[in-house]
Parts: structure tokens; C-alpha cells; sequence
């Protein structure tokens, strides 16, 4: 679509040399061609941005939808960040569409029965959530395994693999998706 300063806004889909396959991307150009920003979102199925338009703020948004053999059809949107900001930048009005790896404070922290953590996923990806104590062994494993994109939340109850009960302790969490990794603290006292 022409944008209203000059240039363009192209949405679409691409196979890109990303895991897992499709991402869905929208790039703003001026009118001489250079990118003034971009974004994209991974998802694997058949899916595509199948109308956009731009708004009173200066952003963009764009309408899609997912065909999921699973699911059935999905439709989602994604806004943009005003247009007169030229930074790479997206505020997803559906969260099941995050468009970044994100893993939230774990929570409260420090804890005495259980705590939680909130994570987000940008695509399906193989996951497996370890905690550890401070000599860097492994206390439990609370999730292996293929884990969809979206939002998520855990809670652990202090207890480790086996079912006893850990000590009070500093303990790190150590979320990791695919080639992504993320790492937090939390103080565990009985």
C-alpha cells in the first residue's frame, strides 16, 4: 500500500533462513526505495496478511489470517508503531502472535511455596525449561518437548525432579527454544 508521507508498506509472507519455515513481514520503504523499517513474525503454517491500512497516529494496521490443519482458520491483527518514529517496532493487539522471544520476571520472587513465570514463544520451537542450583546442577526439568507459539506461564513448587523438596537457595531458571535462551534468578525460603 502507498503510504500517506511517501513510499510504500509491503506485507506479506516469506520462507526465510529462519527455523521452521513461513514468516510474515511487513517492510516500509520510502519513495526512493530504503527501508525505513521492518518486522516479522514467525509462524509455520499457511497463513498471509490479507489487508492493511494506515491510521490517524501514523501506524499501520494489518489484518491476517492462519489456516491451521489443527485449529481450523484464525484471523489476527498487528499495529504498528507510529510510522514517524522510523525504528523497527510492533505492538501485537492479539498476544497468541508474540513477535519476539520474551521471558518475563519470575514472580514473587523471593518465594516460599511457588513462583511463576510468564514467557512468550514467536514460533513453534523445541523447549525445555531446567532449573538449577548455584553449583550449576540440575534441580528439575519442567518441560521437554515441542512447545507452540505464544504466550505461556509456568509455576514451579520448589520441588525437584524426583518430588522432594529443594532447600532455600538462589536457583536459576533457564528457559531455552530452539537456538534461543534465556536465563533468570529466583530465592527460594522455606
Amino acid at each position: 500500500m502507498q503510504s500517506p508521507g511517501g513510499g510504500y508498506l509491503i506485507a506479506g509472507a516469506y520462507t526465510g533462513n529462519r527455523p521452521l519455515g513461513k514468516y510474515y513481514a511487513g517492510i516500509r520503504i520510502d519513495s526512493r526505495g530504503e527501508v525505513l523499517w521492518d518486522f516479522d513474525i514467525g509462524y509455520q503454517d499457511q497463513g498471509r496478511f490479507m489487508s492493511g491500512l494506515s491510521i490517524s497516529d501514523g501506524g499501520y494496521i494489518l489484518a491476517g489470517q492462519h489456516d491451521s490443519p489443527r485449529q481450523g482458520v484464525e484471523f489476527w491483527l498487528v499495529k504498528t508503531i507510529p510510522d514517524t518514529t522510523h525504528i523497527n517496532g510492533v505492538i501485537l493487539l492479539d498476544p497468541a502472535f508474540p513477535s519476539q522471544f520474551v521471558v518475563g520476571t519470575p514472580y514473587p520472587n523471593p518465594f516460599n511455596s511457588s513462583i511463576q513465570l510468564n514467557y512468550s514463544l514467536p514460533y513453534l520451537a523445541q523447549t525445555s525449561i531446567r532449573i538449577y542450583n548455584q553449583l550449576g546442577h540440575q534441580v528439575a526439568e519442567l518441560y521437554n518437548g515441542r512447545l507452540e507459539a505464544g504466550q505461556h506461564t509456568l509455576t514451579w513448587d520448589g520441588f525437584d525432579s524426583e518430588r522432594t523438596p529443594v532447600s532455600s537457595g538462589i536457583y536459576l531458571i533457564r528457559l531455552t527454544a530452539g537456538s534461543l535462551a534465556k536465563t533468570g534468578q529466583m530465592t527460594l525460603i522455606r
